[in-house]
């Protein structure tokens, strides 16, 4: 197991304007899965950990809503 002090930790935020697929990307970078279907922002900030170049970083994923009504 990693200790905390090997463990890196960033965030990542995802912006851009609505339904151009923002949640949709983050879940397929998470689990593996793409929806095809259009859903609202329902991705809530997750953590998702990756090791490259031999460090573990753990990244925040952070979703927006793209929608004007949003902003």
């Amino acid at each position: 197991m990693t200790s905390n002090i090997d463990l890196v930790r960033k965030k990542l935020v995802v912006v851009g304007n609505g339904n151009v697929g923002k949640t949709s990307l983050l879940y397929a970078f998470k689990d593996n899965l793409f929806c095809q279907d259009y859903v609202p922002t329902l991705f809530e900030g997750n953590t998702h950990v990756i090791d490259v170049d031999n460090k573990r970083i753990e990244l925040l994923l952070i979703d927006t809503a793209g929608q004007e009504e949003y902003a």
